[in-house]
């Protein structure tokens, strides 16, 4: 559905942001992009996007918690954890 695909859009630009940005404000707008995929679709996937932001804007609490909810919904759906 056109939901999933801007929701599928939105974590993989985030990701991208992850993977190549070090400013916390890059970082900042990536977390929002990925906060919005998850309003779509709380799925495995961009639940440890999401994570894994938070984690490089040091919020570790808050990433470790989300990373648990992530595996949790990758093992119920047999995505791989």
């Amino acid at each position: 559905s056109a939901t999933l695909q801007v929701a599928n859009q939105l974590n993989s630009l985030a990701w991208t942001y992850y993977e190549n940005m070090t400013d916390s404000k890059d970082l900042s707008q990536a977390l929002t992009w990925s906060a919005k995929s998850l309003e779509y679709d709380r799925s495995g996937m961009y639940l440890d996007t999401y994570a894994n932001l938070l984690s490089k804007l040091g919020r570790k609490a808050e990433a470790i918690k989300t990373q648990e909810e992530a595996i949790a919904n990758a093992k119920a759906t047999g995505e791989d954890s």
